[in-house]
């Protein structure tokens, strides 16, 4: 058996391959490896990034579609296509309002990760019986932003149908790839670490549509509507 601390001389590929594979050791050595700090950023801010693009190509596609049913609109009923025209759609396909999405995504991701390492902690020690000592808040940290690793897949997104099956597979690993995060990390069963993870991941789905919402609104407030007379 390898010993655990052999896991800080794995490179940053072969991490990432051994986070995917729900690899026991790589997370072992994540978990004692403070060089890992700096790359559970990466991953995060990488993983908002790829996000916040998604978004903005998703609103400038549903943009192109909303002016080419206003155009197919003016052919019968000029008047309808006039009152569609006035819609803030549009506002969201501007340089402002793409960067406004990919800032919010990344700093969304930020923020449900944190809230994601704290919580599940706290909620594995208060209702699972998991050692105080089991895991720092560091450790746990380093520890749930490598959990984001497959999110990295979102990057094929763009791609038919390849883009689905990677967006979904994505979104399930992670959550998965989360749950092995707090039982290496507090030293749990399987199924405590899956309910310390649930309650870790109420709170941040509810940050994350305020957020989003909050933002929406920022840019609608800051001139990003557009209405044309």
């Amino acid at each position: 058996m390898q010993p655990v601390n052999q896991g800080e001389a794995q490179s940053f590929l072969d991490r990432l391959l051994g986070v995917l594979k729900l690899d026991a050791f790589t997370w072992n050595g994540i978990k004692l490896d403070p060089a890992a700090n700096g790359q559970a950023w990466l991953i995060v801010l990488l993983t908002g990034l790829i996000s916040g693009i998604g978004s903005a190509r998703n609103i400038a596609d549903a943009t192109l579609q909303f002016q080419t049913a206003i155009d197919e609109a003016a052919k019968s009923d000029p008047e309808l296509a006039g009152q569609l025209q006035t819609v803030a759609l549009q506002s969201f396909d501007s340089p402002g309002g793409r960067i406004s999405m990919i800032v919010s995504a990344i700093i969304g991701a930020v923020i449900a990760w944190l809230l994601f390492a704290a919580l599940s902690r706290w909620a594995a020690r208060q209702f699972f019986g998991a050692d105080p000592n089991a895991a720092s808040n560091e450790q746990m940290r380093r520890l749930t932003g490598w959990a984001y690793a497959p999110a990295l897949l979102n990057i094929l997104a763009p791609i038919p149908l390849l883009g689905t099956i990677a967006t979904i597979a994505a979104a399930i690993w992670v959550l998965v790839s989360q749950v092995q995060a707090v039982k290496h990390g507090m030293n749990l069963t399987t199924g405590k670490a899956i309910g310390a993870s649930i309650v870790a991941w109420i709170v941040p789905a509810l940050v994350l549509i305020l957020l989003v919402c909050a933002c929406i609104g920022i840019v609608a407030a800051t001139g990003g509507v557009t209405q044309t007379p």
